[in-house]
C-alpha cells in the first residue's frame, strides 16, 4: 500500500483532507503530521524501502517552515526523488518561485470546502499515486 504524507498545521483543514480521503477509497494510507519537527523526525527515521509516494506540504507551519523542510527533502539523496505537492493558501509568486527554486514538483493553492478537497485528491491521487512513475 502507498503512503501519502500531509504536513498540514491547520486541523480543520487536516480533518476534512482525512473524512474525504477515507470516503474516496484512494488504496493508499495517508499519514498526517501537524508540524514540522514530527515530520523531519519521522523522515529521518523512515526505512529507504518504506518511502512515501507523495509529501504534501504547507508552507506556513509553527515551528519550521515549509521551505526549510522541501529543502530537507530536496538534499537527501533517498528522500529527493519523492514527489513534493506544495500545498499553500499563499499565491504570492515570491512562494511559488521560491518553492520550484527548491524542486517542489507542483504548487497548488489549498481547496476550500469539502467538495474542493475531494475533487483535488481524486486528480491528485489519479494523477501522482496512479499514472507517476518514479525511479
Amino acid at each position: 500500500m502507498r503512503k501519502i504524507l500531509l504536513v498540514e498545521d491547520n486541523e480543520d483543514f487536516q480533518l476534512f483532507f482525512k473524512l474525504k480521503f477515507n470516503e474516496l477509497s484512494c488504496n493508499s494510507k495517508l499519514i498526517t503530521f501537524e508540524n514540522g519537527t514530527s515530520f523531519l523526525t519521522h523522515i529521518k527515521e523512515i526505512d529507504s524501502t518504506d518511502l512515501p509516494s507523495i509529501i504534501l506540504l504547507d508552507l506556513d507551519l509553527p515551528d519550521v517552515s515549509g521551505f526549510e523542510i522541501l529543502e530537507a527533502i530536496k538534499i537527501n539523496p533517498d528522500l529527493k526523488k519523492i514527489p513534493v505537492i506544495i500545498l499553500s493558501s499563499s499565491e504570492s509568486r515570491f512562494d511559488i518561485q521560491k518553492s520550484y527554486n527548491l524542486n517542489a514538483n507542483s504548487y497548488v493553492v489549498k481547496p476550500i470546502g469539502l467538495d474542493e478537497i475531494g475533487e483535488f485528491i481524486t486528480h491528485m491521487h489519479k494523477y501522482w499515486v496512479s499514472f507517476n512513475m518514479v525511479a
